[in-house]
């Protein structure tokens, strides 16, 4: 039997009992906002052939739901279709279609190539402070490792050749014989990611570089770079000029004369932690300063601990730096907007 009319508002009543996280963001958000910026996009037809093409704004609102909750595209594909709270969050019928993964990764890959994602980040967070969340009590700038998916080095995949090579017919010439790639392998070998070290560890990905304001934690800029870019490097660029306290604070991988100088020179106090001198044991004095600045910075770790909320991990699963900075740059978004819901004195834990 189809619900009929009063049983979906029946649904969506019991959706609101257990506090719906969908709903809330949704009464909060301008989403029209976005049309401006998402007007540069002319939008694909549909994989389904006759099918016409879909909201720009619907399948923004799609990606969306594709990075808050970690899915990939077949995924968010079911879960609309299956999800009441993913429909009305939407906008969407139970009789309206649904855009097919294809479609969705097409958007996606348009959004990259028209380099949106900066001013859609920047148009929320315009919202956001019209609401009164403008950055005051000094910034706190920081870094955050996003891992992503390992690839073959070109050693291994030589090796492999050597051996298929001395399977072969026993040909004299040592020289492994020349990789053939497809497009594909082509493409996944021109990735961007890069190899760093942290504690000991090795990693592989990309760096979400960002400045947040003390009082509000927000977000109010942030840089996506490969993993090995060095963190004291970005510190200008990431300066957010609209705080109305000078302070800012950083981990030592921050300081240099250069950083210090060019904080001075803009009129910023430096609360950046101090090296350990080398070959020496650190004074008291800085010992107990670096303390005292780690108090603050430690609000920006609880930043990057809601990004992999639940469990789960904070992965780039794309090839290319540009497809990286979409992804790291929509997870800002979706960190600031779960924040604005926090600030406003709501709770975004489902009852």
């Amino acid at each position: 039997m189809q619900p009929g009319f009063f049983d979906f508002d029946d649904l969506n009543d019991k959706l609101d009992q257990h506090n719906d996280p969908l709903a809330k963001i949704n009464e909060l958000v301008d989403w029209a906002a976005f049309r401006p910026a998402l007007s540069k996009i002319r939008m694909p037809r549909s994989s389904n052939k006759g099918r016409p093409r879909s909201d720009t704004l619907l399948m923004f609102k799609m990606i969306f739901l594709r990075h808050y909750y970690n899915l990939s595209l077949k995924q968010v594909e079911y879960q609309v279709l299956d999800r009441l709270s993913f429909r009305r969050f939407l906008g969407l019928s139970l009789e309206d279609p649904v855009p097919d993964a294809n479609t969705v990764w097409k958007y996606e890959e348009l959004l990259v190539q028209k380099k949106l994602t900066d001013e859609l980040f920047y148009s929320l967070l315009s919202q956001i402070e019209a609401h009164g969340y403008r950055p005051q009590g000094g910034q706190i700038v920081d870094a955050t490792l996003v891992e992503a998916p390992r690839r073959k080095t070109e050693e291994q995949q030589q090796e492999k050749a050597r051996k298929a090579q001395e399977k072969s017919d026993g040909d004299d010439d040592d020289s492994p014989p020349p990789l053939e790639r497809t497009p594909a392998q082509q493409r996944q070998a021109s990735r961007d990611a890069a190899w760093t070290k942290k504690h000991g560890k090795s990693y592989f990905g990309h760096k979400n570089h960002t400045s947040v304001d003390k009082k509000h934690k927000l977000i109010r800029s942030y840089k996506a770079t490969p993993a090995n870019a060095h963190d004291g490097h970005q510190l200008e660029s990431l300066i957010d000029g609209d705080n109305s306290c000078a302070d800012v604070w950083a981990d030592s991988a921050y300081r240099s004369e250069e950083n210090e100088k060019m904080l001075e020179d803009r009129g910023y106090r430096s609360h950046i932690h101090r090296k350990k001198p080398r070959g020496k044991d650190m004074p008291e004095r800085s010992k107990r300063a670096n303390q005292k600045r780690s108090r603050v910075r430690a609000r920006v770790e609880h930043i990057y601990a809601d990004m992999k909320r639940d469990g789960k991990k904070f992965l780039v699963r794309c090839i290319g730096q540009a497809r990286a900075e979409l992804r790291i740059g929509l997870m800002n978004m979706i960190y600031n907007t779960r924040r604005w819901v926090v600030l406003r004195g709501e709770s975004l834990t489902m009852g």
